[in-house]
């Protein structure tokens, strides 16, 4: 309960805004507002990384201390899960940190106190991240070698994934919506409203306008019908950005 109550606060600091100006008009509409009950000069603010990707031996370990050295206080020990026929795809939950981490790496950490346990989940078209789940949880089709009836860890669509990490104790947060309209899916606990990783595409000329205004937009929508949906911001692939 102390760490989701910490992570409360967290969650804080990667919001982006509150609600869409539009939400404002007319004066009687009400909105919520996440920030109510934060108290900016006595509450702890934690700088939190919640979809960062630690693929490899050296990755992982070096991308776990880039984000220390940054100041990071939470991150998530994150990539590719559930897809056994993705290649590199994590095939289980790293966690505790301390069976993927070396004791040099940990004893290393000045800034970061939580490592939380996530995976991206990717096989069936959207993707989702699942900070706290401790389960490993994947995707399930046949055609691909999955078993002829589906286990219990397993789903077979991105709603049912979703559902299933939630019902796990994981949170679900859905991966870069990057589509002209809202996700389909429901009952996901945010959604990533600004990616440094597109943001970065963008300026390298790969999109014609800013995919995180789509991003932005959909969380707009969504919050029309579920005020409580929290926007992050995260880096995706490309490390702490200064």
């Amino acid at each position: 309960m102390l760490l989701r109550t910490l992570l409360a606060v967290a969650f804080a600091v990667g919001l982006v805004g509150l609600v869409a100006s539009d939400c404002l008009q007319p004066a009687s509409r009400v909105a919520y507002d996440p920030y109510a009950d934060v108290d900016w000069d006595a509450d702890l603010a934690l700088l939190t990384q919640f979809h960062d990707h630690a693929g490899g031996p050296n990755i992982v370990q070096t991308r776990i201390q880039a984000y220390d050295a940054a100041g990071y206080h939470v991150q998530a020990l994150l990539h590719y899960s559930g897809c056994p026929w993705l290649a590199g795809a994590w095939g289980e939950v790293r966690d505790p940190p301390e069976a993927w981490l070396s004791a040099s790496v940990l004893a290393s950490l000045g800034n970061t106190e939580v490592i939380l346990p996530s995976g991206e989940q990717v096989c069936l078209g959207e993707h989702f991240t699942t900070p706290f789940l401790t389960h490993y949880i994947e995707a399930w089709d046949p055609a691909h070698g999955s078993p002829p009836v589906k286990q219990p860890h397993q789903y077979a669509t991105t709603q049912e994934g979703i559902d299933l990490a939630r019902s796990l104790g994981g949170m679900v947060f859905y991966g870069h919506p990057l589509h002209s309209t809202p996700p389909d899916e429901r009952n996901f606990d945010g959604v990533e409203v600004f990616s440094a990783h597109y943001w970065n595409a963008y300026l390298r000329g790969s999109y014609a306008a800013d995919p995180n205004e789509n991003m932005l937009a959909n969380w707009d929508a969504l919050l029309e019908e579920a005020p409580s949906i929290l926007g992050i911001a995260v880096n995706d692939w490309l490390g702490p950005v200064a």
